[in-house]
């Protein structure tokens, strides 16, 4: 019994010793991104889902547009208790043309019933975010994010 005792104590300080390097790790990352987003603040794009009790929650289309062709980081707004948080950037889109001067992105990810707070870092200015009626009706979308397992259950959702 003594043994099991003792791995598992090693067990546990090891354990959280990876996730508090991982956890700092990740804040370096925010902190980079934070410093490159202040150098550039004109080229970032942010778009809030109010989310609500009555909210469906699923996938759902959000759509950038500008007069020139881009790229853009997706991103959202993490918190991680204890640690901090920052913004955390999982994908990436490209535009493509759609009529004469006319270039849209459409990013599909997992909007939940709680509020949350996306950002794009654009190789461009001018570009405009929309999350309405008529952006759910588009069949082609640049990326796809789906949802992890425990955001389907509701959690971090």
């Amino acid at each position: 019994m003594f043994i099991v005792i003792v791995v598992l104590s090693i067990a546990a300080i090891v354990g959280f010793t990876i996730a508090l390097f991982l956890g700092k790790e990740m804040m370096k990352k925010f902190n980079y991104m934070q410093q490159f987003i202040a150098a550039n603040p004109r080229k970032l794009v942010e778009f809030t889902w109010m989310g609500g009790k009555n909210v469906l929650p699923c996938m759902r289309n959000i759509r950038l547009t500008s007069d020139k062709p881009f790229r853009a980081l997706v991103g959202f707004h993490l918190s991680v208790p204890f640690i901090g948080s920052g913004f955390d950037y999982y994908g990436y889109v490209e535009s493509r043309k759609i009529g004469e001067c006319m270039y849209e992105a459409v990013v599909q990810t997992w909007m939940g019933k709680g509020k949350t707070q996306f950002q794009f870092v654009c190789t461009e200015e001018n570009i405009k975010a929309t999350c309405d009626f008529q952006d759910q009706l588009i069949k082609w979308v640049s990326a796809v994010y789906p949802p992890h397992p425990w955001q389907k259950f509701g959690f971090f959702a």
